[in-house]
């Protein structure tokens, strides 16, 4: 089921300015098992518009947050990078925050546990926050407590009354996703410590925009952030975002830390230097969307071209990842099976089941060295290093691979 948005989710307001439409598309994260499911597929219209009242970019319609989250196919440990994301992070706030054993550190949509083991490991009292009863219970399995549950306010007064306060409260990738913003917010700020800090890593719209990220919007991602945007919604309920950085992670993106006005957290120069860069940037007026509008348009053409050009030379073209950005760029540039032959991923989940609409078969990644196509083009390009290290064995063999965003070409 589909919910049209007619107001801005950040400051409420009613002008939205459609600026790019990607056309139908299925929900991106699901993988049909076979012909009946393929009858079955739902489409539905994937448009970003434009705040006209606080510039905040977000989608017109979402998806029923039920209907998508309450059983997901995408889980944290399949991805080494972000493993190791997490050990760097809790390190960092072990520090920074100076944990203790009695500290709680909770994290809202903590998957599979994949963060959490290395806050499990400092040592420190962990929580998860799960919508998906599948991954929460694959998380219980591995050890970590988790609360099968949508966070919201009402649920972060709940678990401090039962767990006490939160000193740090952990959302990874996870902003981006939720259609009551304002709702988190409060819930962050009813669960979150007096001295706590609230860390939030999202997608950065600077880095969609100028690496033509079109494939990270998709109906999941609600939300396209900035800091100046970031720092409106916080502070509209009562938060103060007090530090501000950007990270490598998933293709670029901001790491902001969020604590109580009252609290000893002091906001660092960072904050305002990225706001001024924002604004430099023109991001609060649409015409830097609009132009990456056009950018996406020529997209398509030069893709097929690219594809068709090494099709008709006789290369055996695969992929790696079935990732939901991957999903996305397929969809949108209308390529399937009679290009790319298979798409290798490492989760079982995924295996033996196909792209959404385009129908693609998913494999196991050792199918790879068993056919071994000519060249193998990564979807995932966020792990793009991860996934070549993993398939050295491939490349000399004389396997190459390629990359399709921003202009497509073979790397190596």
């Amino acid at each position: 089921m589909n919910i049209p948005l007619r107001h801005c989710r950040v400051c409420l307001g009613e002008r939205l300015t459609p600026f790019l439409s990607l056309g139908k598309m299925p929900p991106i994260n699901s993988f049909p098992a076979g012909e009946d499911d393929f009858v079955a597929e739902k489409f539905f219209d994937l448009t970003v518009a434009f705040c006209e009242d606080c510039s905040h970019a977000q989608l017109t319609e979402a998806l029923d947050p039920k209907a998508v989250f309450s059983d997901y196919v995408y889980f944290s440990s399949m991805s080494d990078t972000f493993v190791a994301h997490g050990r760097e992070l809790a390190m960092e706030l072990k520090e920074k925050m100076k944990l203790s054993e009695k500290d709680l550190v909770a994290e809202i949509a903590s998957n599979d546990g994949a963060l959490l083991q290395s806050f499990k490991s400092l040592p420190t009292r962990i929580l998860g926050i799960e919508p998906a009863r599948n991954i929460a219970t694959v998380a219980r399995e591995r050890g970590f407590p988790t609360v099968v549950e949508f966070f919201t306010e009402e649920l972060g007064k709940r678990l401090r009354e039962e767990y006490g306060p939160a000193r740090i409260i952990l959302g990874t990738n996870v902003l981006a996703h939720v259609l009551d913003l304002r709702d988190f917010v409060r819930g962050i700020r009813s669960f979150l410590a007096d001295d706590g800090a609230a860390v939030i890593e999202v997608p950065y719209l600077v880095n969609l925009i100028d690496g033509l990220e079109f494939d990270t919007i998709y109906h999941e991602h609600l939300s396209y952030f900035r800091v100046e945007v970031l720092d409106r919604l916080f502070q509209s309920e009562g938060l103060l975002l007090f530090d501000a950085e950007r990270i490598p992670l998933h293709g670029g993106s901001l790491k902001v830390f969020i604590g109580h006005p009252n609290g000893p957290h002091e906001r660092t120069a960072r904050v305002g230097e990225l706001i001024a860069f924002e604004r430099e940037r023109d991001l609060g007026t649409i015409a830097p969307y609009q132009a990456f509008a056009l950018r996406v348009a020529a997209v398509r053409e030069r893709t097929l071209e690219f594809l068709r050009g090494l099709h008709d030379a006789g290369t055996h073209i695969a992929g790696y990842g079935a990732a939901a950005k991957g999903n996305v760029f397929l969809n949108y540039c209308q390529v399937g099976p009679d290009l790319i032959e298979f798409i290798a991923d490492r989760s079982p989940h995924k295996q033996g089941r196909f792209t959404p609409r385009n129908h693609i078969p998913v494999v196991a990644p050792e199918e790879i060295l068993r056919r071994m196509p000519d060249i193998l083009v990564i979807f995932a390009w966020n792990f793009a290093d991860e996934i070549i290290f993993q398939q050295s064995e491939y490349r000399q063999r004389g396997g190459k691979f390629a990359m399709l965003l921003l202009e497509p070409r073979v790397i190596l």
